[in-house]
């Protein structure tokens, strides 16, 4: 019954630029904002171990150091005394630590039990930048020097599975979270873009959640070649200062396995599910200044059906396997008079393996899916007046081929794969029909890695990777700078590039073993 403490750490710095949108004296920007950041990871732990089972207590902390806190830029549009310079705050500093306690345990002859436990903290102290940097604008004090952000988390997870009988196999798992805002609220000033004070004071908002799951799931082998499942998923979501407060979601399914033949497998399942809100707080909706007969698709009542199919062969006495599968899901949010309405998503694959010998075998992949949506919306902030549907088609394939010790010591992989997708929005309004010009992208990625094994302890390997990623975007195609009026952008094209990556690396074994 050995004791094994086990510690990592890791760090992770990020330099460079990235690109960060806003406002700026009524008009849209897109700014080159440089990054100056690094994480700091640390594990530790311990572990017991015995035959009927395992304990483990381990600890965790992560700080993040942002060295770049503001960034400033000249105002290129004309603009009043003291706004000349405008400024954006970035990622403050933050650490977040917790501990916690897993193990897993078998006993009886057939039952097993697993839990895990664990309590978190995470903190924000950096010190707060003033309302603007504009002179010219008074503003009341800050509440305080600093945030005092303070968030607690906790979860605990149990699951117990057990075979009563040699044919029926059950399983039940309980799982809880929460995430528990203790920041303090105060009233803030409110300064628009370093041009103008609202003089309005508004808060920070303290989000926090409850999460509550429980599943329960049956296996019942009704013969050798047939097994029969079944399954009940629970949900109950409590939050703080959203639209929705609660929300409880409730689902079943069931499947068939039929193995028909040594190697071949049919599975056949099906399954409902219904997510039941409280309400709808369209009070709390106004006073964010959102249309309140807008229902968040991830808030909303809705009611979900879905079905899937699986084939899969694999010869027994040649080295060949395929796989066929598709899914049908049907999603319909039918109180929501504005939002997400409907949404289906079809999607059909198929992969096949084939070893030509012990050292040469080759893998294939296709898939097909669309997802049809539809919304309704509003234009004069009021009942629904226009509708668009969207419809997404995605196609990927994907081969390669694989070779094992040729000549001996010496692996190679290689592998491609091409995924393409485009995008077709039609709308229906009291101004008329119409489409907007379909969005297209193509990403076509090969890979090649080498593996040469030195000896039993050491491995060299050579990767390359190069990738094309091709779009039309009819939102970014031929808009410079200043196409737009009232929008200052950088000219963007649509997202297009090639990139070739090279890497080496070394591993070492140590103590007795093989590769």
């Amino acid at each position: 019954e050995p004791l094994e403490v086990y510690t990592d750490y890791r760090r992770q710095e990020r330099t460079g630029t990235t690109i960060a949108g806003g406002s700026f004296f009524n008009t849209t920007s897109q700014l080159p904002v440089p990054i100056d950041q690094s994480t700091d990871d640390f594990t530790v732990g311990v572990r017991h171990s015995s035959p009927h089972g395992t304990l483990d207590l381990g600890y965790r902390g992560s700080v993040f150091d942002n060295r770049l806190p503001i960034v400033t830029w000249e105002n290129p549009f004309t603009s009043p005394p003291g706004a000349e310079r405008g400024a954006l705050a970035g990622a403050p500093d933050n650490t977040f630590q917790s501990l916690s306690l897993g193990g897993a345990f078998h006993f009886l002859r057939a039952t097993a039990l697993a839990f895990s436990a664990g309590a978190g903290r995470g903190e924000q102290n950096d010190t707060l930048l003033p309302y603007t940097v504009n002179p010219q604008l008074t503003t009341s004090p800050l509440p305080r020097a600093t945030l005092d952000g303070v968030v607690d988390t906790s979860h605990v997870a149990l699951t117990i599975s057990t075979r009563p009988w040699s044919r029926l196999h059950v399983r039940g798992a309980y799982r809880y979270d929460q995430r528990d805002n203790r920041t303090p609220i105060s009233m803030w000033n409110r300064v628009i873009t370093d041009t103008f004070n609202t003089i309005a004071g508004e808060s920070n908002v303290a989000y926090d959640f409850e999460r509550a799951r429980l599943d329960l799931s049956a296996d019942a082998d009704l013969s050798r070649q047939l097994r029969l499942s079944a399954g009940y998923e629970r949900t109950e979501r409590n939050r703080n200062s959203q639209e929705v407060a609660g929300q409880t979601e409730n689902g079943g399914w069931g499947r068939l396995r039929w193995r028909f033949a040594p190697g071949f497998e049919v599975k056949v399942q099906r399954g409902t599910a219904r997510r039941d809100i409280d309400r709808y707080d369209t009070a709390l909706a106004t006073e964010l200044e959102q249309n309140p007969l807008l229902a968040k698709y991830d808030l909303a009542y809705r009611f979900r059906t879905y079905a899937d199919a699986a084939f899969t062969a694999a010869g027994t006495k040649r080295p060949f396997t395929f796989a066929l599968s598709a899914l049908y899901a049907d999603d319909d949010y039918t109180r929501s008079r504005l939002g997400l309405a409907r949404d289906r998503d079809r999607r059909v694959a198929a992969d096949v393996g084939w070893t030509f010998t012990p050292h040469v075998s080759l893998f294939a992949s296709v898939s097909d899916e669309k997802i049809d949506a539809l919304q309704n919306g509003s234009e004069a902030f009021a009942a629904p007046d226009w509708s668009a549907a969207h419809t997404d088609r995605f196609r990927t394939l994907a081969g390669g081929l694989r070779f094992v010790e040729i000549p001996s010591r010496f692996d190679l992989t290689v592998d491609f794969s091409r995924a393409d997708g485009a995008t077709a929005i039609a709308l229906v309004s009291a101004a008329g029909n119409g489409a907007f010009p379909d969005l297209a992208s193509k990403l076509d990625a090969l890979r090649v890695r080498a593996l040469y094994h030195r000896s039993a302890h050491m491995s060299v390997l050579l990767q390359l990777r190069y990738e094309h990623l091709h779009t039309d975007d009819w939102a970014l195609a031929n808009v410079a700078p200043a196409t737009v009026p009232g929008l200052l952008a950088l000219g963007a094209d649509p997202y297009r590039y090639n990139v070739v990556v090279v890497g080496a690396g070394v591993t070492y074994r140590w103590g007795a073993g093989h590769r």
